[in-house]
Formats: C-alpha cells, sequence, structure tokens
C-alpha cells in the first residue's frame, strides 16, 4: 500500500512526527491503512507494529468493508465521516492504561495504523482525527471519579465558546430559526435517518430499508424542498431532541415524552382547541405528564405559530410611574395583546390569553377557559410563617414553553409547545425573588421582620430558603407534580452516567444545569460538563409579536437619515444648555466605580454629567468647569486612600492648606459619599476628609456626608443618598421635575408589588 511505501522510505522523519505534522507531509495524498496491532507497554513513539494481516484477517475485513460500504450507500455524498465503529475502537483504546486525551493528536503515524481500519481518501478525512474528536474527561470533584465524552464528536454547530474567550456563562438566546437551504435540510435529513435506523431499539421496525427510505427523502427535498416524517419518525425525533437538549434537567424520561402529531390541523380554531387539550393532558388534575404538541411545519414561507413564550403565563400591566404590576417579563406581550382587543384586570396574577396564527400570519387570540385557569393556579403558603401567608402570592402548576422551534430531520416545526413539571427553585428563586421579574425579595424580608439592613445576617438566604418551602409545601398539598433541587440534580447526575454508558456523551450547560438555590449542596455542582449542539433540536425563535405591523409602512432611507440628524443637532443644543456635573471617584475594589456610574446615569436625566477617576490627567479642569462636583472614595487600610487617588489625596490636601489664594470649589456645590467597612477602626477616614476640605476650599455643601458601611446594606444606603442629592440638586439649579416618590429601588428595577 502507499501508506507502507511512504512508511519504509521516509521512516526516519516519521518515527517521532506528531499527526498534523504527518498531515502537512502528506498532503491530499490518498491514503490505505493496513490493519495492526499495537504492542503496549511501550511508550508513544517506540510502539512495534505486529502485522496480523492472515486469512482469517482478510476475511473479516472483507465482511466489515461490506457491512460498511451497504450502510453508506446512498448518503457518501451527503455525509462524509467516521463509521461508529471505528471512533468506537479509537474510544476504548488506552495508552497504558490512560485514556486517549490532549496527547492523541500527537500519536506517532505507526500508531495510526494501528488504529484504524477504513481507507482514508482525502486529506480532510485525516484532519478529522486530530482536535475535533478527541475523548474529553469529565471529572467529578465530589466522589474523585470520571467519566468520558465522545458524543461531542458529532456535534454540528458552532457554539459561543471560541479561541481565547469563554461565552459560557452568556444567555445565548439569540434566535435560531433562518429557513434551512436545501443542502442544509439534506445534510440534516441524511444524518436524522442515519442515527433513526441506526437506534432501533429506541422505535417501531421501519418498513423501508435505510437506502430505499434516504433516497425517497433525498429525492423529495430536491423536488420541492420538504418531505414528510412518517409519525414514527417524528415521535422519535421529538424524544430525541429532547434528550439532546443541553439546558433541561430533567430530560432523564425523554422517552415517556407524549408527542401530539397535528401536523393535520390549519385554521386558528383548532390550534386554540388542539392547545387546550394539551394543557389538559399534561396538567392531568396535578400529575404531571410531558408533551409536546407539533403543529404543520415550514412549507412555501407559510407557518403556524405560537405567539405566547409560555402557554402559561401572568400579564405584567406597565403604570405610569415606570412600576410594573404583574410579571415584568410578560409586560410588552401584555401591551401587545391589549393591542389586539384584549382586556387584563390589572391584578398581580391574571393570566394572558392564547395568542396563535396560522398561514396568513395574523395573531388571533383565546382566554385560557376560567375552569382550567383555577386547576392550575397553585396558592402559595407556608406551614408555619404567616407573613408569606399574608401576602396572597400564587403561581401556576404547569411550565408550558411555546416559544421555541422543533427542528428535525431537515423539516422546521415553529409551532410545538411543550410541557413539563417545575423544580421548586424555578418558582421561588427565579420567578417570585429575581429583581427583574417579581422582585419579592425586599417585601419578604421586611414582612418577615428579618434585619434587611445588613447582608451579614443573610436574610437573602433566609427568604428564598422559607419561599422554597412555602411552594414545595402548597404544590404537594394540591396535589400537582413538583421537584426539588437536589433530587433533580441526582437524578440528572445519574441521567448523565447512563448517556455516557449508552451513547459515550450527554451535552449539559452547567451554568443552567446547577439549580440557583442551594449551589455546591447539590451533585450536580461538583459535576464537569461540556455542552454542545446535536441534530434533532429545539431551537429559540425571533419573536413574532416584537416585528407584526412594523414593516407595513417602510420609509426611505435618506427620510430616516435627516429624521436622526434633526434629533441628534436638537439635543446637542439641550445638552448644551444643562448644568455641568461631574463624578469624581476613588476605587480600589470597584464598589465607588459602580456608584458613580449609577449616580451619572441618574443626574444625566436633567444635568449635562461627566465622570473622572481620581487618577486621571483632566479631574482638576472638569471639578473647576462644574457647578456641582460629587465625590465618591473608599477608605483602604488603616484608613488610606485607594492607590489610584494617593496623588490626588496630596494635591488636594495642598490646595486645601492653600485655600486663601485658590478658587477651585469656591461658590461651587458638592456632596460626599464615603464607602468603607464598620469593622475597621478608621471608616471612612478618607471620605470624611474629602469633605472637609471642600468645605475649606469654598464648596457649598449640597447635603450632609453619606456614608456606605459593607456591614449595613451598602448598596440601599448609597441609593437613598444619591436620591436625595438628585433631588436637592434640582431644588438648588431651579430644575422642575415631577413630585418626588419614595422609591427603594431607584436604581435597580422599579416593579410595583401589591397585595392581591
Amino acid at each position: 500500500s502507499l501508506l507502507q511505501e511512504i512508511l519504509d522510505n521516509v521512516t526516519p522523519k516519521l518515527e517521532n512526527m506528531s499527526l498534523p505534522s504527518v498531515v502537512s507531509l502528506l498532503g491530499n495524498q490518498p491514503i490505505q491503512r493496513r490493519r495492526s496491532s499495537l504492542i503496549r507497554g511501550v511508550s508513544p513513539g517506540q510502539d512495534q507494529i505486529v502485522e496480523e494481516v492472515n486469512n482469517d484477517d482478510k476475511v473479516k475485513d472483507s465482511e466489515n468493508r461490506s457491512k460498511r460500504d451497504a450502510r453508506q450507500e446512498g448518503s457518501d455524498n451527503l455525509v462524509n465521516e467516521f463509521d461508529q465503529e471505528d471512533l468506537n475502537e479509537v474510544n476504548r483504546h488506552k495508552v497504558r492504561g490512560t485514556q486517549i486525551d490532549e496527547e492523541y493528536c500527537a500519536h506517532t503515524v505507526s500508531e495510526l495504523v494501528a488504529y484504524f481500519d477504513r481507507p482514508l481518501s482525502t486529506l480532510s478525512n485525516l484532519l478529522a482525527l486530530s482536535n475535533p474528536k478527541k475523548p474529553i474527561l469529565l471529572w467529578d470533584w465530589s466522589t474523585e471519579s470520571s467519566q468520558t465524552d465522545v458524543l461531542h464528536g458529532k456535534a454540528d454547530r458552532q457554539t459561543s465558546c471560541g479561541g481565547k474567550v469563554c461565552r459560557g456563562s452568556l444567555m445565548n438566546t439569540a434566535p435560531a430559526n433562518k429557513v434551512l437551504t436545501r443542502r442544509q435540510a439534506a445534510l440534516q435529513a441524511a444524518d436524522f435517518m442515519k442515527q433513526y435506523y441506526e437506534e432501533v431499539k429506541d422505535h417501531e421496525a421501519p418498513t423501508a430499508t435505510y437506502s430505499e427510505r434516504l433516497q425517497e427523502v433525498l429525492t423529495k427535498l430536491e423536488e420541492s424542498g420538504t418531505y414528510t416524517l412518517t409519525q414514527d419518525e417524528l415521535t422519535w425525533g421529538a424524544r430525541t431532541a429532547w434528550r439532546n437538549a443541553p439546558r433541561c434537567p430533567a430530560r432523564m424520561i425523554w422517552k415517556n415524552l407524549q408527542v401530539f402529531d397535528k401536523r393535520d390541523v390549519f385554521s386558528t380554531k383548532e390550534m386554540f382547541s388542539t392547545l387546550v387539550e394539551h394543557l389538559e393532558f399534561s396538567f392531568n388534575s396535578g400529575n404531571i405528564r410531558p408533551a409536546v404538541t407539533i403543529f404543520r411545519g415550514r412549507e412555501g414561507g407559510t407557518e403556524p405559530r405560537v405567539w405566547n413564550s409560555l402557554l402559561v403565563a401572568y400579564a405584567g400591566y406597565k403604570q405610569r410611574d415606570g412600576s410594573v404590576v404583574g410579571d415584568p417579563a410578560q409586560e410588552e406581550f401584555t401591551k401587545f395583546c391589549q393591542s389586539l382587543g384584549w382586556s387584563g384586570k390589572g391584578g398581580m396574577f391574571d393570566f394572558l390569553p392564547l395568542v396563535v396564527s396560522d398561514e396568513d400570519g395574523e395573531p388571533n387570540f383565546q382566554e385560557i377557559p376560567l375552569e382550567l385557569q383555577q386547576q392550575l393556579r397553585v396558592k402559595i403558603k407556608h406551614t408555619s410563617i404567616k407573613a408569606i401567608n399574608d401576602l396572597n402570592l400564587e403561581w401556576f402548576g404547569l411550565p408550558a414553553v411555546s416559544s421555541m422551534m422543533l427542528e428535525l430531520g431537515g423539516v422546521q416545526f415553529p409551532a410545538s409547545p411543550f410541557t413539563g413539571w417545575y423544580q421548586v427553585t424555578e418558582i421561588a428563586n427565579r420567578d417570585l425573588l429575581d429583581c427583574q421579574r417579581y422582585n419579592l425579595l425586599l417585601p419578604l424580608g421586611t414582612a418577615m421582620n428579618l434585619d434587611t439592613t445588613t447582608n451579614t445576617s443573610l436574610w437573602k438566604d433566609e427568604v428564598a430558603l422559607e419561599l422554597n418551602r412555602a411552594v414545595l409545601y402548597s404544590f404537594k398539598e394540591s396535589g400537582v407534580s413538583i421537584v426539588d433541587q437536589y433530587t433533580q440534580s441526582d437524578q440528572f447526575v445519574e441521567h448523565m452516567k447512563s448517556e455516557i454508558r449508552s451513547r459515550r456523551g450527554c451535552p449539559a450547560d452547567w451554568v443552567w444545569i446547577v439549580p440557583p438555590q442551594s449551589g455546591s449542596l447539590c451533585s450536580s455542582f461538583h459535576q464537569e460538563m461540556i455542552s454542545y449542539h446535536l441534530s434533532p433540536s429545539y431551537e429559540y425563535q425571533d419573536k413574532p409579536w416584537q416585528t407584526y405591523g412594523k414593516g407595513r409602512s417602510r420609509r426611505a432611507m435618506k427620510s430616516i437619515c435627516w429624521s436622526f440628524l434633526f434629533m441628534v443637532s436638537t439635543y446637542k443644543k439641550i445638552h448644551s444648555k444643562r448644568i455641568p456635573v461631574s463624578f469624581i471617584y476613588g476605587s480600589e475594589t470597584g464598589v465607588s466605580k459602580q456608584f458613580a456610574y449609577q449616580a451619572a446615569e441618574l443626574f444625566s436625566q436633567q444635568f449635562r454629567c461627566q465622570i473622572f477617576p481620581m487618577n486621571a490627567l483632566d479631574v482638576w479642569k472638569g471639578m473647576a468647569d462644574s457647578q456641582l462636583n460629587i465625590l465618591i472614595a473608599s477608605t483602604f487600610g488603616s484608613g488610606d486612600p485607594p492607590t489610584m487617588a494617593k496623588e490626588f489625596e496630596k494635591k488636594f490636601a495642598l490646595l486645601a492648606d492653600q485655600s486663601k489664594t485658590t478658587d477651585l470649589l469656591k461658590g461651587r456645590h458638592f456632596g460626599v459619599f464615603g464607602v468603607g467597612s464598620s469593622a475597621y477602626p478608621q471608616f471612612v477616614t478618607f471620605g470624611k476628609f474629602l469633605n472637609s476640605a471642600c468645605s475649606t476650599l469654598g464648596g457649598i455643601q449640597l447635603l450632609p456626608f453619606g456614608i456606605g458601611d459593607e456591614e449595613r446594606d451598602q448598596k440601599l444606603a448609597f441609593q437613598n443618598w444619591v436620591h436625595d442629592a438628585f433631588f436637592a440638586s434640582c431644588k438648588v439649579f431651579n430644575i422642575k421635575v415631577k413630585e418626588r416618590k419614595a422609591s427603594l429601588g431607584l436604581l435597580v428595577n422599579k416593579y410595583k408589588w401589591t397585595k392581591v
């Protein structure tokens, strides 16, 4: 063979050459691999090859080639990848008892010959043996055990991480529902059919052979751009898509997913009744059954859509003061529903209507039946804490994701609502306590008479714990399925082990799998995971209500540009007339810097703001040009200024000593906020110095010296102080603003919470 000839002629050069170097040397030459066995116990690069080509091997080689050729028939033109048996052989191979890892790509040509049993016909095939399909070791730090993921070698899309930057903690919810090209659809179809025919134990036996079915599918795609999946293919594909979902911790029962094939539904009226039937089936009087309903796929530019992000969700009503009554996450969609003619009651827990569209793309809405609404409501009660019970909280018992698209075998199903059951922290922590949702942390802490003025009291943990207890108790008392975070974590870790045993891998996004409550107390926290994309899959989609009607009246680009220029010029004129305000900060850990930017954001509503660190070259000019200076600084060490502010302190002290000859702050207003910890004896010493020096330099104190104590809710103290500073400034400079309203969350999202 060609490989043997190369080895005979250039063995000295190749003996210890890494695989990438071999690829570079061999170029695009076709290579025929020979069957050999690796004598173990010898270090890499010095392995001895013993040829075992005999009559039995020749017979076995012939049988293997026939079997593989038959399986590859009809798909070689579309899918060029190695046989799974070859991959398994690579993955099982061990060098001196250690599974193949990063050193795999440095194996010599001699080892390369020993690993594989099929011809490598192109350079791309040889390259595929290096990095992409290396096994990855996943360590469980709590049990000091490891597993190896090989399935990632079948990942079919790039993740957000790449190069030298890890983006694993990003939300990554950008729409991925673009229409597939015919080539993309054909590749997905070929890959899906290969999976379907290999996984015969998890579905009914197909009537057609693999080659016959693949040829039929590819022909249909070529002729019309789509094809019809059999009901069994649809069912198995939808279940496998759930199995492949890296962000779902509850997929261990993927085989039990109930799939409703509703591809024959065309009208919105039928869609409404189908969705109600789905909710009733899945809720099952509280004994929840996971289910997915699949409406027609994309065809000829038309598609059915469910416009709700969740089939069951509470409305969010925006108030005139900017606060929201209800769920802030649904505020925009609530406004859209109102534009369609729907009218809610304005309460904290009003069910939103179902909004759907058929092939004409026009949204239609219908209320969830009142009887079903009452069944879905779960009143949140605590066994012993009256303060929680008095708040009259509730939540719905069935999570029903309806905004995702099922992409299966090259066919896209934009309307595929999915239902399961809740994990308790999803409700208690994410829905009720998150500041961008119902934001009940402070109201609950206050109602429970906890010390909310300091983080060291751990009042937030106590609120979260008791609310989780209340949610668990309430769901169980109502007979509605729910799972705690510990049980689900244990279940997922076991599912992950099972998946690695059965298919050599399990995609998992650690950021989403580990629950928001209890952290390292949960087993999943200690388990290393890797996230990758497999098909079939559920994909994020665009929100149709955000673009509905906006494309009907288009303005010329020239007109838009003129409007923009007019707005910018007008804003500049108005902005230039505003009172100049400077925010000067000295920070060691970043807290003072954060406060300075938050204060500038608030003041920018009425003033012309600029921000300076204390080590900036132009900080003194900025102070001299401003009619109001706000200084925010921390105290570091034994009453010292932050490192960045040491030179500022020296010069400021010098100016204070020469106050009679300088007019840096004479007649100008100022305010100082000191940051520090009362656990240290020299508490906010630097802030006090700044406040005294400003007065010495002839400055007019806007309001008393503010103190932010790390031991006593520093953020709340600053919010109250800067709130007072803003309105005091408006009064001093005769700026008319709306009547002042008390708000503890001025610099956080202002969401109104009221008793029902």
